[in-house]
């Protein structure tokens, strides 16, 4: 494989609400890198691609998300052409192990380390999916995974990505788990990390929908996606968990609060525990015995 002279390095404004979704299509596009920083996202593709039709898949891609009802204004995209280097070496330097837990901790594989007694280790290399442990929305649903929920026998991982809550979800309580994506980058990546970190037999996983689990019960329902997503599945949830169980979502900014919590008052729980990291919001919701 010729490795290719200069990169194209897309830069693109976003939000917190737009930054995991467009970062993910990238990937998807044909991205080999991407970086996020305060300004936004810088995406990396092999000279060989048209800049062009980047820009014109990523305008489509933007049109299709504020029909969705995101707010895309200021999304500005900026093209650059650079000289080739190590990328992959520089960003290998960046990255360090996450103590979400000083008995939990998320580390890429490349990296050693002598863990405490009895932690549990998530190997996690960065990919084209959504959650290796870096963002606010995935350590609030762990956080909530080990403060809420004592045990639990079938757990249900909704818009997987990575597949790291499955994998913390058996680690804790030991269950059964069904983890699926819309999105089959995700599940290639999620079964890669299941098979990493030891967890595939516990898990059936699938390209799919929730439409798949009209006959299925849970005792925890996992959901890290965006407000609008779970808006439309909250009517399904009382038929996916069972008596007791435990609804845990983020990928909800704070401001939007008000709003969640109007759609999933029609759950009727009996008690609700609140969890905020920098923007956004964490919440676990007990069902009625």
């Amino acid at each position: 494989m010729v490795t290719p002279r200069k990169w194209t390095e897309i830069r693109i404004r976003t939000t917190p609400e737009t930054e995991d979704i467009i970062s993910n299509f990238l990937f998807e596009i044909g991205c080999t890198g991407c970086q996020s920083d305060e300004d936004g996202l810088k995406a990396y593709f092999d000279e060989s691609v048209s800049s062009f039709k980047i820009v014109e898949k990523l305008k489509a891609y933007l049109s299709e998300l504020s029909k969705l009802g995101f707010d895309v204004s200021g999304h500005d995209i900026d093209v650059e052409i650079l000289n080739n280097r190590d990328w992959n070496a520089e960003w290998k330097k960046t990255l360090k192990p996450i103590h979400v837990f000083p008995d939990v901790i998320i580390k890429p594989s490349w990296i050693e380390l002598t863990p405490p007694e009895n932690a549990l280790i998530i190997k996690m290399d960065p990919k084209m999916a959504f959650g290796t442990g870096t963002h606010a929305t995935t350590q609030l649903m762990m956080k909530l995974m080990r403060s809420k929920v004592e045990r639990a026998k079938r757990v249900l991982d909704i818009g997987t990505g990575s597949g790291i809550l499955s994998i913390l979800a058996v680690q804790l309580f030991h269950c059964r788990v069904v983890a699926f994506d819309i999105d089959p980058i995700a599940v290639s990546t999620a079964k890669e990390n299941f098979i990493e970190n030891e967890v595939i037999d516990s898990v059936q996983l699938f390209a799919g929908t929730i439409d798949s689990l009209k006959k299925s019960r849970f005792d925890v329902i996992l959901a890290n996606i965006n407000r609008i997503e779970i808006e439309k599945l909250v009517p399904g949830f009382k038929e996916l968990i069972n008596p007791g169980g435990v609804v845990i979502l983020s990928g909800i900014l704070t401001e939007e609060e008000e709003l969640i919590l109007k759609s999933l008052n029609r759950l009727n729980y009996n008690s609700k525990m609140k969890s905020i990291q920098e923007e956004w919001l964490g919440l676990a919701l007990q069902m009625p015995v």
